[in-house]
């Protein structure tokens, strides 16, 4: 993996799962209210970064998932099992965490997601400046994701695209929210 697996917009009956593997391969997502995750979705677009969605979840659940991409000469790489919760329901509280300027920070972050999941928040929303330069890709791939991976694993990440991000490529290319982003 260059970038494990993590959750982005997760609702009350979906969720988005985004990883990126170091060549082309094709991507499924196989899921369910088991370890067995007796469910799966393939994407139809073979590529470096994969982004599939899961839908007509309920509300409320958890999920066990795991991720297994295959490349041309048959080289095959799965996840670590993992879970998620689908967001509540309008009347049940939920608690989230809230963090900004992870930029240039992996150990500090990794620190506040360790202490962020044991709180076992519903989600997480970055207020920006998630890395400090948005335009290279080792600040993506070796700092912000391995420093979040514990939560983001886990919890649905919400972005907010920061000055540090630069309008780049890569902000759009890992974050899969709606239009516009």
């Amino acid at each position: 993996f260059v970038v494990k697996p993590f959750l982005q917009y997760g609702t009350q009956t979906s969720m988005t799962v985004v990883w990126q593997t170091s060549q082309e391969s094709s991507a499924e997502l196989h899921y369910g209210s088991t370890v067995a995750c007796e469910e799966f979705v393939s994407s139809d677009n073979p590529g470096p970064i994969h982004t599939i969605q899961l839908n007509e979840l309920e509300p409320e659940t958890q999920y066990f998932y795991r991720t297994f991409s295959e490349t041309e000469d048959g080289s095959f790489l799965e996840s670590q099992t993992s879970t998620f919760v689908t967001a509540v329901r309008e009347q049940t509280p939920f608690a989230f965490v809230v963090i900004g300027d992870t930029q240039g920070n992996p150990a500090v972050a990794s620190k506040l997601a360790a202490h962020a999941w044991a709180q076992r928040p519903s989600f997480l929303l970055h207020a920006g400046d998630l890395v400090d330069t948005g335009t290279i890709d080792t600040h993506w791939t070796m700092q912000f994701f391995p420093s979040l991976q514990e939560l983001i694993s886990r919890v649905p990440l919400y972005p907010v695209l920061g000055n540090h991000e630069r309008n780049a490529d890569n902000y759009f290319d890992y974050m899969a929210l709606p239009a516009p982003e």
